[in-house]
């Protein structure tokens, strides 16, 4: 095995000199040893230290209080159980998502997966969860970019957590504008009638769902997305993504 190791190793350091492999977060080049971020670019993936609203994943401002405390939740209510959100949409985080889905560096939703099945089990979440859903992008888009990054990501929290991905239980009905472009005013309105069932919508009747995405920012995504699924008869909506904005 020690010599194959060595071989390995020598066949690396020969594309590496050839073709230096860049790190997801900054574009450095790697060292031999990182995988596919470079150790500066590696401490933003820690746990995230801000306190959280356990329904929406907002910032608290006021901490010590528990109830009551988070205003996006006492404007509105969500349609998902709640949200846990692996890192902050900042930085190197998101240099990392930006150069998934448009970087075409598909291999960082590893990176992503990792941080946030870490998360999950942080908060207890995967005893009361029974299927793994992704948000589904529209398929003109997902024809553009060649793949569905939190379909992507969705399969490798599926995979480390052992339960089962279901696929083609949402669609999208309309291109819709990208959030990220929109005012928070603007976002619920964009995804109004965006989503429907999808052919398998059957699948998660009675069944605790985790809804998966890359990024959460106002909640709009995952809320509309949620009253789908609660309306296919899931038992219950649990939000996971790896970065919150």
């Amino acid at each position: 095995m020690g010599m194959f190791a060595d071989a390995r190793r020598l066949v690396r350091l020969g594309l590496d000199l050839f073709f230096p492999r860049r790190c997801l977060g900054c574009d450095d080049e790697l060292l031999l040893d990182d995988h596919l971020v470079c150790g500066r670019c590696r401490v933003a993936l820690v746990q995230d230290p801000v306190r959280r609203c356990a329904k929406c994943a907002s910032e608290l401002v006021q901490p010590r209080k528990t109830r009551g405390s988070c205003p996006v939740c006492r404007e509105r209510a969500f349609a998902f159980r709640g949200v846990v959100a692996a890192l902050r949409y900042r930085g190197p985080v998101r240099a990392i998502v930006l150069a998934i889905k448009f970087g075409r560096r598909a291999e960082g939703v590893t990176v992503l997966a990792d941080r946030l099945v870490a998360e999950l089990e942080a908060h207890g979440v995967l005893r009361r969860i029974d299927v793994v859903v992704p948000i589904p992008l529209h398929p003109l888009r997902r024809l553009t970019r060649g793949f569905d990054q939190a379909e992507l990501l969705a399969a490798a929290v599926a995979d480390r957590i052992g339960k089962p991905l279901l696929r083609h239980v949402l669609r999208r009905r309309r291109n819709t504008r990208r959030q990220a472009t929109l005012r928070r005013s603007e976002r619920a309105d964009n995804l109004r009638s965006g989503f429907a069932p999808g052919i398998l919508s059957f699948s998660v009747r009675g069944r605790r769902v985790l809804l998966v995405d890359d990024v959460l920012t106002s909640g709009a995504t995952a809320h509309a997305a949620a009253i789908v699924l609660r309306a296919c008869k899931a038992n219950s909506v649990t939000v996971a993504v790896a970065a919150r904005g």
